[in-house]
């Protein structure tokens, strides 16, 4: 009697195991899943992390362009405003100039009469 009493305690105790072991490899196999989706996601997250870095790159370069074309469209407006002056003084000047000429004609012209 205490051997089948003994018999039945194993038997349970090798249930209560093989139970137990089908919920650990079931469990393992959740864990193997799992650990698969986080690869997937840290691949993801890699890809999308490089993805960034060459947007934020393009940012940057065009927000480089941008600056050096303000540069040269500012450096072209105050050329065309230098130019503008000197138009204006080389007019003047021509402007003096042939007065003097108109002057200097007609004094040369009273000096021949």
């Amino acid at each position: 009697m205490r051997w089948r009493s003994l018999d039945e305690e194993i038997r349970e105790n090798q249930e209560s195991t093989n139970s137990l072991e089908l919920s650990i490899e079931s469990k393992t196999a959740d864990q193997r899943g799992i650990d698969a989706k986080i690869e997937t996601h840290l691949a993801d997250n890699a890809d999308l992390t490089d993805a960034l870095g060459d947007v934020q790159a393009r940012f940057y370069s065009l927000g480089n362009e941008i600056a050096r074309n303000e540069q040269s469209i500012e450096h072209h407006m105050e050329r065309v405003d230098q130019l503008k002056l000197d138009l204006t003084e080389t007019q003047e000047g021509w402007t003096q100039t042939q007065e003097e000429l108109d002057i200097d004609l007609r004094k040369k012209n009273s000096a021949r009469c």
